[in-house]
C-alpha cells in the first residue's frame, strides 16, 4: 500500500468502489439464488413445477428453478452494486474545494 506524501491526506476510499465490487457480488448473489432454491423442500417444488410452460418440462423441476433463481438474483445484486459503486465513485459535490475530498489541485484556477 503507498504512503501518502508529506503534506497529503490519508483518504479512504469505500470497498464499493473498487471495480471488481459488482461482478463478485452478481456472482455471490447468483450462488446464494442458486442455493436457495436448491435447498426447497419438494413439496413447495412440485407445486411450483405445476405452473411451469410445457417447454421446460424435459429439466428437473429443481433444476429449472435453481438456475432461475440463480439468474436472478445474480442480475438484482449485479445492477444494486452497479449502481452503489458509481455512486461511491461520484464525487459528492460539484465545487472544486469539495470538503469531504479536500481542495483539488488540477481543478485550481489560477488567479
Amino acid at each position: 500500500m503507498a504512503q501518502p506524501r508529506a503534506g497529503q491526506a490519508r483518504t479512504r476510499v469505500p470497498l464499493r468502489a473498487h471495480p471488481a465490487f459488482a461482478p463478485l457480488l452478481g456472482i455471490w448473489g447468483a450462488a446464494l439464488g442458486g442455493v436457495m432454491m436448491g435447498v426447497l423442500p419438494a413439496a413447495i417444488l412440485a407445486s411450483l413445477a405445476s405452473t411451469m410452460p410445457a417447454e421446460l418440462a424435459p429439466f428437473p423441476a429443481r433444476l429449472t428453478f435453481a438456475v432461475g433463481g440463480a439468474v436472478v438474483l445474480g442480475l438484482v445484486s449485479f445492477a444494486l452494486a452497479r449502481g452503489l459503486g458509481a455512486r461511491a465513485r461520484k464525487p459528492c459535490c460539484p465545487f472544486p474545494a469539495c470538503p469531504a475530498t479536500g481542495p483539488a489541485e488540477s481543478s485550481a484556477r489560477p488567479r
